[in-house]
């Protein structure tokens, strides 16, 4: 059975790390286990940490250099600190997609699957014994239950 949807990991604060699989995408339920396509995703995040490395060591040797008030070096970093969280905050959503990925997971590698506690019609597969391993987050179209019903048919024979 094939469900349509959307691939959509959590910005930040989950136990189970997050394949990187984003955007559009399908998951077909077979007795020979999951099919999964939809698109890598590129985490933004080593590239703004560099930048606001680059940033922050710029504003101290600026105030060393031409003996700036201590307020310039602060109102920098906490500029820099707001620009960081808000990019860990809106983090999945800002993730540029990349190529298309496909993946045949057996049924022995999906341990759970569940709706995730913190979003609405949003169901976690729990991979392991596979590569990728960590957490599948997908929302069908069609809404979760029968997703999660077709898993349990594939997974239990």
């Amino acid at each position: 059975m094939t469900f349509l949807g959307h691939f959509k990991a959590p910005a930040v604060g989950t136990t189970v790390v997050p394949i990187n699989i984003g955007g559009e995408g399908k998951c077909t339920v077979t007795k020979d286990g999951l099919e999964v396509e939809g698109f890598r995703t590129r985490p933004r995040g080593p590239f703004i940490l560099l930048v606001l490395g680059a940033l922050a060591t710029g504003a101290y040797f600026l105030r060393i250099r031409f003996d700036l008030p201590d307020w310039f070096f602060y109102v920098v970093l906490t500029a820099g600190l707001g620009l960081f969280l808000r990019s860990m905050i809106t983090g999945s959503k800002t993730k540029s997609l990349g190529t298309p990925i496909k993946l045949s997971i057996p049924p022995s590698s999906i341990k759970r699957f569940a709706i995730d506690p913190n979003s609405d019609n949003v169901v976690l597969v729990v991979i392991e014994d596979f590569d990728p391993k960590g957490g599948l987050y997908f929302s069908p179209h069609d809404g979760a239950q029968s997703f999660l019903d077709a898993l349990e048919v594939a997974t239990s024979s």
